[in-house]
């Protein structure tokens, strides 16, 4: 065990990072400026304490063995997490600071993620976000391996691990491309919807599977034409007269208000969707993770009140809300932004 920890420090990390970056010992040399007899040694020592072969020595250079493809998962996310843990220790001071990463189910990205990181970027010059579209589970799995710290998405309040808050109660809609046979006044029944062609996202998806086992239910057929994962490919699909859909109304409105699409009510299908918030339950929220989270919340809220997504559920305070300065919201006002 001696021998293990003796070997596991962070330089030597990151340097087994840069040498199985580069591919051989001699470009890592150069770039560390390290002599290649002391890198070669290190590699030794490393393979010696963690028991397997980590590369394989060739004439071309050095190549990762399964072994060391593994090592190379752990150590990017043990030194990604040291840096992490140093960014947020130096600003105890609550300052914002360092990248987080966010997850947003697709069919709302379009309407969180622009001006989340706008207004990220204005406030909080020192955090730097990325954002990446996933359905639920994919996302709780993304939340529980340290990938993802925050995230909005569906069907997440009995994910292990996760903490989720409720933040809207979706309800599920039919829509299609304006101008098409039933864009038509008032509402439509569930039947009639099934008859319509229809595009659905993949079976893996939650609303799928929930409009699946409704049909199921009740001895009806889904004319599914085509299935698309994309929501943005799904509404050219809509809008050019492809077909029709069955999905929540937060997802649709986007084209509605482009003049694209209609969407009419499906008063026999009483299914709704579930949004929540959700960060990790294992890892306390850093600084910047907190900010993020409060920033997405507020604009949700702008979203709400502009009737873009329904009414938010009432919350109570969180010790996880991030306060934003009283200068910082004047000045997104000033650019438009609403806090």
């Amino acid at each position: 065990m001696f021998l293990l920890y003796r070997h596991m420090k962070l330089k030597n990390l990151n340097t087994f990072i840069e040498i199985a970056q580069a591919g051989s010992l001699s470009k890592a040399a150069g770039s560390l400026g390290i002599a290649q007899p002391a890198l070669s040694q290190l590699v030794a020592n490393l393979e010696h304490a963690m028991g397997a072969t980590l590369f394989h020595r060739r004439t071309t250079g050095m190549e990762l063995t399964s072994a060391g493809e593994m090592f190379l998962k752990y150590a990017k996310k043990i030194s990604a997490d040291f840096e992490q843990a140093r960014l947020d220790v130096k600003h105890a001071s609550q300052v914002p600071a360092g990248e987080v990463s966010v997850v947003i189910a697709a069919a709302v990205a379009n309407l969180l993620a622009p001006e989340l990181m706008m207004r990220a970027e204005a406030l909080f010059p020192d955090v730097k976000i990325t954002v990446r579209r996933a359905m639920s589970y994919p996302a709780a799995q993304l939340i529980r391996e340290g990938q993802v710290d925050v995230g909005i998405v569906p069907g997440a309040k009995s994910m292990p691990n996760v903490k989720a808050e409720l933040a809207y109660i979706d309800e599920m809609i039919f829509a299609g491309g304006i101008g098409t046979p039933l864009d038509q006044p008032g509402p439509i029944s569930f039947a009639e919807a099934c008859r319509a062609p229809l595009v659905l996202p993949s079976q893996g998806h939650l609303t799928h599977r929930t409009i699946d086992q409704v049909a199921f239910d009740r001895g009806l057929h889904l004319n599914l034409r085509t299935r698309q994962d994309s929501s943005s490919l799904l509404r050219k699909l809509l809008a050019c007269g492809y077909a029709y859909t069955i999905m929540p109304r937060a997802g649709m409105l986007e084209g509605v208000r482009e003049g694209k699409l209609f969407i009419r009510q499906i008063p026999d299908l009483p299914l709704t969707r579930q949004m929540f918030v959700i960060t990790s339950k294992d890892r306390p929220n850093s600084a910047a993770v907190r900010a993020v989270r409060t920033l997405l919340w507020q604009q949700l809220e702008r979203l709400s009140a502009d009737g873009i997504v329904p009414s938010l559920v009432p919350r109570e305070p969180s010790a996880d809300d991030y306060p934003i300065p009283a200068p910082a919201r004047e000045e997104a006002a000033c650019r438009g932004g609403s806090v």
